[in-house]
């Protein structure tokens, strides 16, 4: 009974939603159009990736520590939703993409949790050139 306790606090102070296919159709992160609602920032990941498995916990220090940001975090398992990794062009996991203004644009800095919290204090994606943005392509 305390572990079902400690379970469900865990998961209500998570601020990392487990995205599904799905979301990036229905407008929860993009509509079909590549639309966006809300500023996301997503994980792209495969489990069975050791450098992504690496990456786990200092994703996790991200989405708990910088959830002031204005910033939803959000993750996506590249191995169930293969489509949704091809739709974004998404090759090479673990990958960080930021969602926001209907633009997608790629965390290119180390996969360390002062490289990412730095990328996302200093908001250093909306400083990204206009030509280096990508839109959101539509499904």
């Amino acid at each position: 009974f305390l572990i079902f306790i400690a379970l469900t606090i865990s998961c209500v102070l998570a601020n990392n939603i487990i995205l599904e296919g799905a979301d990036f159709y229905d407008g929860v992160v993009t509509d079909a159009l590549g639309n966006t609602n809300n500023a996301w920032i997503i994980k792209f990941f495969n489990p069975r990736c050791p450098h992504c498995r690496k990456f786990a916990p200092i994703w996790e220090d991200a989405s708990d520590n910088l959830d002031q940001e204005g910033l939803n975090f959000g993750e996506l398992d590249c191995s169930r939703y293969k489509p949704v990794c091809d739709r974004f062009n998404i090759w090479g996991v673990p990958t960080v993409m930021v969602f926001k203004d209907n633009y997608m644009v790629e965390y290119e800095g180390p996969n360390s949790f002062d490289g990412l919290s730095e990328y996302i204090l200093d908001r250093e994606y909306e400083q990204v050139e206009p030509n280096e943005r990508a839109f959101i392509p539509p499904a």
